[in-house]
């Protein structure tokens, strides 16, 4: 984040703002398979959000590599690469790598934390906010959903 401050965050605009307004027409526009099998469908906030964070981990994290090394860095990138080359959102085998990743990620007592990757992902959904590229579900969807996911 401060290295993006450094170049008047040209690399948040050019990669994070470009996959999230992407993820987020994309969402938009195809019907939504389920989410995780247990779970409600997911919205396209979410799909968009979740893309990101992939596009980002699939790239570094540099939280993971301080906490746990190069090697674990790696294996959470590839895992990444791996979700959105079987479609991320838009297919089954997708999802399917999206909770694993999930899983892998949570395990180890939350050391794999991606904290870098969610700095980028919460900058870039603020940088297009602020710029009207994107809208964001109102309070009552917010709701609902939370309410929906919950039971």
């Amino acid at each position: 984040i401060a290295y993006e401050w450094t170049i008047r965050f040209r690399g948040l605009d050019r990669d994070g703002a470009h996959w999230l307004r992407t993820a987020w027409e994309e969402a938009h526009l195809e019907r939504l398979p389920p989410g995780f099998e247990s779970g409600p469908a997911v919205t396209p906030w979410e799909c968009a959000l979740i893309a990101t964070h992939l596009e980002y981990l699939a790239q570094s994290d540099t939280l993971i590599r301080r906490k746990c090394g190069r090697e674990i860095e790696r294996e959470a990138m590839r895992r990444a690469q791996h979700a959105l080359a079987a479609g991320a959102w838009r297919t089954h085998a997708g999802w399917q790598a999206i909770h694993e990743l999930d899983g892998w990620l949570r395990a180890d007592g939350h050391r794999r934390n991606p904290g870098t990757t969610a700095d980028f992902v919460a900058a870039s959904a603020l940088w297009c906010l602020r710029r009207g590229w994107i809208t964001p579900p109102t309070k009552a969807a917010l709701l609902a959903h939370a309410t929906a996911i919950s039971e």
